[in-house]
């Protein structure tokens, strides 16, 4: 690459001083050496700043009061300079070849406004899980698709520092990833200019916001996904993306984080699509469906939370969304069912509407 852009590494923490150095060693080992490390220091109350002076030549450090992750990553991108923006959380890490590969992608596709990737899932035993995507984001399986699904656009390029062919697909899929987490935020390079039009995201939500922020970027550009890992999430006790994957779930106090994040998940839909009259105008069939879908989850979620009342708002209105006395149902019943079931009903809804097609 002739001429090598800035790209800006947005690293927020708070009390990881332990695993911290991890995640800066991981960007200063990059093959791609044109980068800026801007750590956020969220108000920690642990030796954060002592594990910072370690690095101090060559990062770049901020400290703030206690506001969450989404303000300290909007603190570290307006005091950022590079051309792109990537994110890392300070308990994971990058592969070492993750910026070069996403830059040249970007670099080589400019009609493209951001880019993410696959990635491997560190469990506590070190064990690696290996293209974690499909597992971590169940949406895949739920719904039977595949990459070819979701990217109209694929091409498949030959990395000599990694001697192996990638398939890269591309493609606006603002549709899909209205119906639910496709991408892991994490392993994103967008372009600054994408913030001029999506904006920033947004400081109220304390979960979800990552998606809500991603899906604006589905909205507003074609996006790019190159199939190999290029990041490393950690698995471990206190983290936060257990509850919100529904992972090693087992009280009330993780009903109400999952709660949380999917009533910002209704919001980002409405707020995207419903709000949007002219593309919900377009799809209102799939916007009605998800919209009542979450409703449905959060109804039943409220109610396992011992909040009735306001769990019958949400499942009445899901009710109202869906017309016809079939859908009704469903979307009453499913949430009731038990996870591992449900798979077995999507299936078996999948052979009975492909039966009716064929016979039509």
């Amino acid at each position: 690459m002739k001429d090598s852009p800035l790209v800006s590494v947005v690293i927020p923490t708070y009390n990881r001083a332990g695993l911290l150095p991890r995640a800066i060693e991981s960007v200063l080992a990059q093959t791609y050496g044109n980068v800026e490390i801007v750590v956020v220091d969220d108000g920690s109350t642990d030796n954060t700043q002592a594990v910072l002076d370690g690095f101090r030549d060559r990062i770049r450090c901020i400290r703030t009061g206690n506001m969450g992750a989404s303000h300290a990553r909007n603190v570290g991108m307006r005091a950022s300079v590079g051309q792109y923006i990537a994110f890392l959380d300070s308990d994971d890490s990058y592969y070492p070849y993750k910026l070069s590969l996403q830059v040249d992608w970007m670099e080589r596709h400019p009609e493209i406004g951001m880019v993410s990737s696959e990635f491997s899932g560190v469990q506590d035993d070190e064990n690696i899980l290996e293209y974690h995507l499909k597992q971590y984001h169940t949406i895949y399986e739920e719904r039977g698709w595949g990459f070819e699904d979701i990217y109209p656009e694929r091409e498949d390029i030959f990395i000599d520092g990694m001697g192996r062919t990638v398939a890269c697909y591309s493609g606006d899929i603002f549709d899909f990833a209205l119906m639910g987490t496709l991408i892991m935020s994490n392993t994103v390079l967008f372009r600054r200019e994408a913030l001029d039009v999506a904006g920033y995201q947004n400081e109220t939500y304390r979960f979800a916001e990552d998606y809500e922020f991603v899906l604006r970027l589905c909205k507003h550009f074609r996006v790019g996904f190159i199939d190999v890992p290029t990041y490393r999430l950690y698995y471990h006790d206190g983290q936060i993306s257990r509850f919100i994957t529904k992972k090693n779930l087992g009280g009330s106090k993780d009903d109400l984080l999952i709660l949380e994040s999917m009533e910002v998940m209704l919001a980002a839909v409405v707020d995207s699509a419903y709000s949007d009259s002219q593309y919900y105008e377009k799809h209102k069939k799939d916007v009605d469906a998800r919209m009542a879908e979450l409703n449905a989850e959060i109804g039943y979620l409220l109610c396992r939370c011992g909040n009735y009342g306001k769990g019958r708002k949400f499942l009445r209105k899901s009710f109202e969304i869906r017309k016809n006395r079939l859908a009704r149902f469903r979307s009453y019943v499913m949430p009731f069912i038990r996870e591992e079931h449900k798979r077995f009903f999507r299936k078996m809804r999948r052979a009975f509407l492909s039966k009716i097609s064929f016979q039509s």
